[in-house]
């Protein structure tokens, strides 16, 4: 779960080079994580489906948190952690 959030570290520049992971959820948590413009309290409430408790919720504010801290940072970083995911997400196992 916490995995989910983590991996969704993307730096939007990497568009071009990194093809569609062929998972709309997956994408879409990933669009909404490196938006800057989303709020922690925004970005939780739009990834509620994937949040089953208290414990997750923090991690996913945690995370949101770093990368708006970190946004320059992180680009590096987030190229490994999203193509980690888009192989390993239980969500997108089917795919």
């Amino acid at each position: 779960k916490i995995g989910l959030l983590v991996v969704s570290l993307r730096h939007p520049c990497l568009h071009a080079f990194i093809p569609g992971s062929g998972c709309q959820p997956l994408e879409d948590v990933v669009e909404t994580t490196i938006n800057p413009e989303l709020s922690t309290t925004e970005y939780v409430e739009s990834i509620r489906e994937f949040i089953p408790g208290n414990a997750t919720e923090k991690a996913a504010v945690q995370v949101k948190q770093c990368y708006l801290n970190q946004i320059e940072n992180l680009s590096d970083v987030s190229l490994f952690v999203f193509q980690h995911a888009m192989y390993h997400s239980t969500f997108c196992a089917l795919f």
